[in-house]
């Protein structure tokens, strides 16, 4: 009995899609994260204690002794800098302080994925607000861009 349970269990796993997995992230040391589109194939080489990465024409290199970690994931998990000049995100004297322009939709989310706070800045001018958090690292989404926040 215990072995057709185990047929059924692995047919059962066997006949669910894969994942596709289409980006290989490497996570640094200091903790930042680089993601390489990897769709059309890639290439890892070893050359003087580094980590070379070839991917759709671009090229990572990595020394290994600052490499904590590589993986696949389906979607890129760097975290990028915030581009947009109009947006300013900062921990200062025990509070984020966000400014954004109007209409923006502004999410913070500790580490462990929890939605801590959302606000959606009203549709005159460009808004300021202030939140207290506790010592950590937060990910702050102000429309489309995100970035890391550390409140110490």
């Amino acid at each position: 009995m215990r072995l057709l349970s185990f047929c059924v269990a692995l047919l059962a796993a066997t006949t669910l899609s894969a994942q596709r997995l289409d980006y290989l992230t490497f996570r640094l040391l200091n903790g930042s994260e680089y993601s390489l589109n990897i769709a059309s194939g890639a290439t890892l080489t070893f050359a003087s204690n580094n980590l070379v990465a070839h991917a759709n024409g671009e090229e990572r290199q990595f020394a290994l002794a600052d490499l904590s970690a590589f993986f696949f994931s389906a979607s890129p998990t760097g975290i990028n800098d915030v581009t947009d000049a109009a947006i300013t995100a900062k921990y200062h004297e025990g509070a984020l302080h966000v400014a954004a322009p109007a209409g923006s939709s502004v999410n913070v989310y500790s580490l462990d994925g929890r939605n801590v706070a959302t606000l959606q800045k009203s549709s005159h001018g460009n808004e300021r607000f202030t939140l207290s958090l506790n010592s950590g690292v937060y990910v702050v989404r102000v429309n489309q861009q995100t970035f890391k926040i550390l409140a110490q």
